[in-house]
Formats: structure tokens, C-alpha cells, sequence
């Protein structure tokens, strides 16, 4: 099938066939099994794909729900989502929402992120905020604002420079984070965590866990009270950068309360680590 351009929009539903657009002038309503579609410009879509494949030069908002698809747009709008074992690629995109199972996705730069994964695959540019819960996923990122995960289970995150992060419940997940500016929390089991700098104006770390690994790069210039309070484990911070008031280390109980040498009195950043049998490298 093939279509010059319209003035308004479609609706259209197709079985094992192709469909060649050029511009609508309106919505895009589309419902493909075994199916493909080849468009240029479409103000608005909403889709439910079945075993099919579209590709898109511009699309305004999508509504997309698909199973074993493959999507591909130059440039979106916002996008919402319901996906099974999709292969989805959106060059550049407004707000992002929904929730994947076995999906892949390769998004260019977002306005906003939130999402419910399982056993996902995300990579994607510079956004805003982040938001979502996920399982046996992998999210790789570019800078972000805030980022607050409900739960994380045998993840990965990667991120580069972000604003500040919030998990209220990990296990098995990786994080690994090139700048956090001012605030980092985590509730956490069995967990590796990354940060290479914090940021001198940041505000709190703060991790309750176990058995974690928790690995901060420390702003010389920051003026910053440390709290660790665990059973059994180890750490390691930069001793010349602190004065310590309390330092406690009996039997399985290790208590750590210094601050740093240029504290003036003044509101500080904390970073408070609490828990059980963890590995705390706080690094200049």
C-alpha cells in the first residue's frame, strides 16, 4: 500500500503486508501483525505492532504497544510505551514512559525517563530526571537530573554526571556514576557502587547496607562530617583530609566519627554509612 501525502490523519489495520506513507496531516492510528511501514512525517501515532517493523523520519507522540518488533524514528515527541522483546531506536525524543519486558532500547537525548523493566536493555544520551523500578536490567546513561529507583534487583546502571540518586530497596546491582553533585542515597543488599567524584557541593551520602561495596571519589575542598557504623567489614578514607572525633574498631564493631580539617562550624555534607560486613573506599 502506498500513499502520497494526506491531509488528515489514518486508520488503518494491516496483516502481512507494507505500507509506504509519505506526511499526514493528522493522527497516525496503526495496527500491523506480521507487517511493515515506512513514513516520513506524522504529527501523532498511536500503535499496536505485532512481529512487525516501522521506520519513521519524524513523529510527534507516540503511543506505541508492541511485541517482537522493531521500531525505528529519527526524532519523537513524548513516548509511551508497553513492550515485549522489542528492538526500539529513537534518534532524539521529549518524556519517556512505560514498561518493558526483553525489550532493547537506543535512545538519543530525552526530556525525562521513567520505566518498569524486566531483563531490559536500555542505552541513551543526556536526559532530565529519571525515574523507574527494574529487574535483570541494564541502563546506560549520559547526564541526568534526579534519579529515584523504587527497586533495583541483578541490575547494572551507568551514568555519567547526575544531580542526585535515591534507591529504596537494592539487591545484586551494580552502580557506577562519573559525578554526583549533591545527594546519594541507597538501601542496599549486596551491591557495588562507583562513584568517582563527589561533587564539593554535595550535600549527603548516605547507605544503609550489606555486604555492599561502596567506592566514593572525595572533593578535597569540601567541608564534610563522616559517620560509618557497621559490623564486620573495612574502610579506607583519605586520614590527612580528616580529624577524627570517635574512631571505635571491638571485636566485630567498627565506629568511625571525623570531620574534615577545614570544618568550620558552619552546615556540612555527611556521609553516613551504616550496616553490616561492607566495604567502604572513600579516595581522594
Amino acid at each position: 500500500l502506498k500513499m502520497d501525502e494526506l491531509a488528515g490523519g489514518v486508520d488503518l489495520t494491516m496483516n502481512s503486508g507494507k505500507l509506504y506513507a509519505s506526511s499526514f496531516g493528522g493522527n497516525a492510528k496503526l495496527k500491523l501483525r506480521y507487517a511493515k511501514a515506512f513514513l516520513e512525517n506524522v504529527p501523532q501515532a498511536n500503535a499496536e505492532l505485532y512481529d512487525s517493523d516501522i521506520e519513521m523520519a519524524t513523529c510527534g507522540d507516540l503511543l506505541l504497544k508492541s511485541k517482537y518488533s522493531k521500531i525505528e524514528i529519527e526524532n519523537a515527541g513524548d513516548f509511551d510505551f508497553e513492550s515485549y522483546d522489542d528492538n526500539i531506536t529513537i534518534g532524539k525524543l521529549g518524556n519517556v514512559n512505560g514498561e518493558a519486558k526483553y525489550s532493547d532500547f537506543d535512545f538519543g537525548p530525552s526530556i525525562n525517563l521513567n520505566f518498569n523493566f524486566y531483563d531490559c536493555n536500555l542505552k541513551g544520551e543526556d536526559t532530565g530526571n529519571v525515574s523507574g523500578k527494574s529487574k535483570y536490567s541494564e541502563v546506560e546513561l549520559g547526564d541526568a537530573g534526579n534519579v529515584f529507583l523504587d527497586s533495583s534487583y541483578d541490575d547494572k546502571f551507568v551514568f555519567e554526571t547526575i544531580d542526585s540518586f535515591e534507591c529504596l530497596e537494592s539487591k545484586y546491582t551494580d552502580y557506577q556514576f562519573d559525578v554526583v553533585i549533591s545527594g546519594f542515597k541507597l538501601f542496599s543488599y549486596d551491591d557495588n557502587v562507583h562513584v568517582d567524584k563527589l561533587d564539593a557541593r554535595f550535600n549527603e551520602v548516605k547507605i544503609e547496607g550489606k555486604y555492599g561495596d561502596y567506592r566514593l571519589g572525595f572533593p578535597e575542598s569540601a567541608q564534610c562530617q563522616l559517620l560509618i557504623d557497621m559490623k564486620y567489614g573495612s574502610v579506607e578514607y583519605p586520614e590527612s583530609l580528616f580529624e577524627r572525633k570517635t574512631y571505635i574498631k571491638e571485636n566485630s564493631k567498627l565506629f568511625v566519627d571525623a570531620k574534615t580539617k577545614n570544618f568550620n562550624g558552619q552546615p556540612a555534607s555527611v556521609i553516613d554509612i551504616s550496616g553490616h560486613d561492607n566495604k567502604v573506599i572513600i579516595s581522594d
